[in-house]
Order: C-alpha cells, then sequence, then structure tokens
C-alpha cells in the first residue's frame, strides 16, 4: 500500500461537509458534544488534527520527515453526504500506518465514519420502508 498526504480538498469535503450538515448536528449531537465540536475554531483545530494524523502516517511508512499542515478552510463548499464519506474513508486509508491507528484521532475519525454511515443510512427512504419486528 502507498501512503500520501491527501489534499485540502479532501480535507474541506471532511470538515465543511460535517460543519455544514445541519441535519447531522440535529441528529448525532451526541457525537459532537463527545468530542467537543461547537464552533467553527473546533472544526479548523479537527481539521489540523486530521492533516497531522495523516503526516505521521506517512512520515511512518517512508520514514520521512513531512512537516505539520495547517488546515486551511478554503470555502462554504457543501458537498454531498456520499462525497463526505469516501472523503473520510480515503482519509483513514492514508492514515493507518505505524502507530497512528491506535491513536485518540485516527480512532475519533473511524467513530465518525460508522456515526456518519448511520446518519446517512437511517435517512434513506430504502431503511425507512423496511420492517420492523414487532414481535
Amino acid at each position: 500500500m502507498s501512503a500520501f498526504v491527501v489534499s485540502q480538498k479532501t480535507m474541506n469535503h471532511i470538515i465543511n461537509g460535517i460543519y455544514w450538515d445541519r441535519d447531522f448536528w440535529k441528529y448525532r449531537t451526541w457525537f459532537l458534544e463527545k468530542y467537543g465540536l461547537h464552533t467553527e475554531t473546533d472544526f479548523q483545530m479537527l481539521g489540523n488534527d486530521f492533516f497531522n494524523m495523516n503526516i505521521q502516517s506517512v512520515n511512518q511508512r517512508y520514514n520521512a520527515q513531512e512537516k505539520p499542515m495547517v488546515f486551511e478552510w478554503l470555502s462554504n463548499e457543501k458537498p454531498t453526504k456520499y462525497q463526505i464519506l469516501k472523503s473520510m474513508h480515503c482519509l483513514r486509508y492514508q492514515s493507518c500506518e505505524g502507530e497512528v491507528p491506535s491513536t485518540r484521532t485516527f480512532r475519533l475519525l473511524e467513530e465518525l465514519i460508522q456515526t456518519y454511515t448511520d446518519y446517512i443510512v437511517t435517512n434513506t427512504k430504502e431503511y425507512s420502508d423496511a420492517g420492523w419486528d414487532s414481535d
């Protein structure tokens, strides 16, 4: 597997996506509260943490010395829910080298992926129309 540092665009899909997705905020408040994600500054810090986790992984993979990066909030672009999820999967895949998977930031990303996936699925018509055992 080759690893690389994801782009600012990919990181913006993640951070902008969850920041602007008010339905996610409404139905997954517990997740945002658990990780103290309230303000734009909190999300800026999360973007920095995710970037530096990714860089740490690449450095461990290639015994490199990539410098820490600062997340640049590029726009108020609102990516689709599926783009947000795909970008999270990309970040996770590019950040799973060395000791990184045992870090708090990686675990936060994994929980975010699971929570966001559940959020997407449970808000589809197919899920809503599916039967529920009512024994």
